[in-house]
């Protein structure tokens, strides 16, 4: 990959990195202005959830979980259409990103993830559960369930 870089005059403006430890990704995502998810075998994609809390624009085939997660507004979703066409609406997907509109997606990538998955949203996301069961059972109303009187 660094040889096909370099001959389409490309290696200054891409960094292989090899491994790297887990505790350095962030650093190293934060340099970055978009990031790429071009996978259509890695269905699940949380480190694209990563990207997102790191406020990066993320540019992903609409395929599993980046599908899922993209799909409102916080990223960029392109169809897998097959290889070659994919490719070119990935790359298109990339250059018309300008500075500001990167800015807004990253933003609404922040706020889907504070909203939908850390652990505050999701502990709020089961009690609405627990809530929504107890209300369908016909409890006590007004009861406090042990996990609201654990989390007052």
């Amino acid at each position: 990959m660094q040889q096909q870089a370099e001959a389409l005059g490309l290696a200054g403006a891409v960094a292989f990195h090899g491994w790297v430890a887990p505790e350095e990704c962030p650093r190293l995502l934060s340099q970055c202005d978009v990031f790429l998810y071009p996978s259509v075998f890695d269905c699940g994609g949380a480190v694209v959830l990563e990207a997102m809390s790191l406020g990066l624009t993320v540019v992903a085939l609409n395929w599993g979980g980046p599908g899922d997660y993209l799909a409102s507004g916080s990223g960029v979703l392109v169809e897998p259409v097959g290889r070659r066409q994919s490719i070119a609406e990935l790359a298109k997907a990339v250059q018309c990103l300008t500075p500001s509109k990167r800015r807004e997606l990253g933003e609404a990538a922040q706020r889907k993830i504070a909203d939908h998955y850390t652990w505050p949203a999701k502990v709020r996301q089961i009690i609405r559960i627990y809530q929504s069961v107890r209300k369908s059972a016909g409890t006590v109303p007004g009861a406090v369930s042990p996990v609201e009187e654990c989390l007052r």
